[in-house]
Order: C-alpha cells, then structure tokens, then sequence
C-alpha cells in the first residue's frame, strides 16, 4: 500500500475535525434537544461512511462487491431492517451467487451480511430509543428483532449494557466527563 500524498492527509485531517465537531455539538446538546443530537451524530455516521467507502474504493483488492453493489444493497437494508432478510435477497439484490456473494460481502465490509444487518438495525434501535418513548417490544419488532428478549440479548452483546439501562442512561443526559 502507498503512503498517502500530503492532500490526502490534510483530507483526512479535515474530515476528522468535522466528525469530532459534530459529535462534541451532539453530546451537547443531547440533555436538551435530542432531534438536533441525533442528527449531528447520523451527520457524523454518514461522513466516515463516507470516507470508509472512498478508501475501500481507492484500496479495495480484487474479490469484494463494485460500488453499485454496494450502494444497492446498503440501500434494500435500511428499507428492510423491519423484516426478515435473507442472505438469498441480498445476493439477488447483488446479482451474485448466495455462495460467492457471502464471501464478497465479507471482503467489502470487514463483517458478515448477518452482523452487518445486526449492527444496522442496532443503530436504528439506539436512534429510536433516543428519539421516542415507545416500548422497546415496539422499537424490537420495528428493527427487525423477533422480540425484546432478542433485541435484549443483542443490544447487551454489542453496548454492554441492556436497552432499557441505555435508555435510563441517555434519559438523564449524557454521561459526566472524569476529569483526568
């Protein structure tokens, strides 16, 4: 792999900035608006996704998905993380083989369709959390979860802490800053 150029870097550099901005203004204002902190932080999200995708796109070996496979399937799961998806929709989505397709998917985003999905879906589950007070048997069935015990079981696996903790958490405003 070649050293990134001195633009590249300054890219980087700047991109970094905005991100760590636009979580600073999300934690502060997430005690009191949290649409505006939501919103900082899916801002935040789609930048480094963003720059993640340029840099696959720059660097990515032979094997994984091309762009508008990629773009396509990132599209069908957000419209589909409700429901159940199969790694046969995707791979049809992606107009490859189930087998070749698991494998791509993997070389393209560093984790499997499965965990891929879960982690989407989680992402949705804490967005909802923040920006509702509906039950998280709701929020669970939403997001594609079959019940709260398995939203429950795969929030605690990924966070370290169970939704409703999360909840309470967030609830209360973010957490203090130690001093160090």
């Amino acid at each position: 792999m070649s050293v990134p150029s001195s633009a590249a870097r300054s890219k980087a550099d700047d991109l970094l900035i905005t991100v760590l901005r636009l979580i600073d203004d999300a934690e502060a204002a997430l005690a009191t608006d949290r649409q505006s902190a939501s919103a900082s932080l899916g801002q935040a999200m789609a930048l480094l996704q963003q720059a993640d995708s340029l840099t696959n796109a720059a660097f990515k070996p032979h094997g994984g998905l091309s762009s508008w496979q990629i773009k396509r399937l990132e599209a069908y799961i957000e419209a589909h993380l409700g429901e159940t998806i199969h790694t046969r929709d995707l791979a049809g989505v992606a107009r490859l083989s189930a087998s070749h397709f698991s494998h791509a998917f993997k070389h393209s985003f560093g984790e499997t369709p499965r965990a891929h999905i879960t982690r989407k879906r989680l992402e949705r589950v804490r967005e909802m959390i923040l920006s509702s007070n509906e039950s998280l048997s709701r929020i669970a069935l939403a997001c594609g979860f079959c019940d709260q015990s398995h939203l429950t079981r795969a929030f605690h696996r990924a966070m370290g802490v169970s939704p409703l903790a999360w909840r309470r958490q967030y609830a209360e405003g973010p957490p203090e800053k130690v001093a160090s």
